[in-house]
C-alpha cells in the first residue's frame, strides 16, 4: 500500500474528578458539555503505547490475537515509564472495564467510570490492558500531578489511541 509503509500509535488521556453528589454515574458526565466537563478535567496529556502493546496491536491487525483493550487501572507511583513496563508500578485497584471503546476518524478511545467506593487513594499512575486480570498493559500513563480520590468521588479516565500512517 502506497504512502502506508509506517504505522504510528500516540496515546492521549484526560482524567476527569467528580463530586459524587454531582456526577454520581456516567450518564451523567456525559449530560455535560465540554466546557462544564473542564472544570473537572484533573489531568491531560500524552501517553507511551508501550512494546507490549505495540505487538499486542500489531498481531490483532495480522489476525494472530483476538483480544483488544478495555480495562483501564490506576495506580500510586509517578516514576518515568518505559517502553519495556508490562504492568502498573503500583496498582491502587482492580481494573474497570471501560463502559465505552469505539473508533472515531481513525483515533481508538476507551473510557472507564470509578464510583465513590472504588481506587480510593493518590493517584499518579494509569494504565490500559486487554484484560480484567493479567492481559496486555498496551500503554502507561504518568499523570502530570498527583490528585486524591476520596471515596466522595467520582472519576472518568477517557484514554485515546490515534493511528496514523506517515
Amino acid at each position: 500500500i502506497k504512502n502506508m509503509d509506517t504505522i504510528k500509535l500516540k496515546g492521549h488521556v484526560k482524567t476527569y474528578l467528580f463530586p459524587a453528589e454531582k456526577i454520581p454515574n456516567k450518564e451523567a458526565f456525559l449530560k455535560l458539555n465540554e466546557s462544564q466537563r473542564k472544570e473537572y478535567l484533573v489531568d491531560e496529556g500524552d501517553n507511551l503505547v508501550v512494546n507490549s502493546g505495540l505487538l499486542s496491536i500489531a498481531q490483532y491487525i495480522t489476525g494472530q490475537a483476538t483480544t483488544l483493550p478495555g480495562f483501564i487501572q490506576v495506580g500510586t507511583n509517578g516514576s518515568g515509564v518505559t517502553a519495556v513496563e508490562t504492568v502498573l508500578a503500583t496498582p491502587l485497584t482492580p481494573r474497570e472495564t471501560c463502559y465505552a471503546k469505539y473508533a472515531v476518524n481513525g483515533d481508538m478511545h476507551f473510557d472507564a467510570f470509578f464510583l465513590p467506593a472504588t481506587a480510593a487513594g493518590t493517584w499518579a499512575e494509569a494504565g490500559l490492558f486487554t484484560a480484567l486480570t493479567g492481559g496486555i498493559m498496551i500503554a502507561r500513563k504518568v499523570l502530570s500531578s498527583t490528585f486524591v480520590k476520596t471515596t466522595g468521588n467520582t472519576a472518568i479516565v477517557m484514554w485515546k489511541i490515534s493511528v496514523t500512517a506517515s
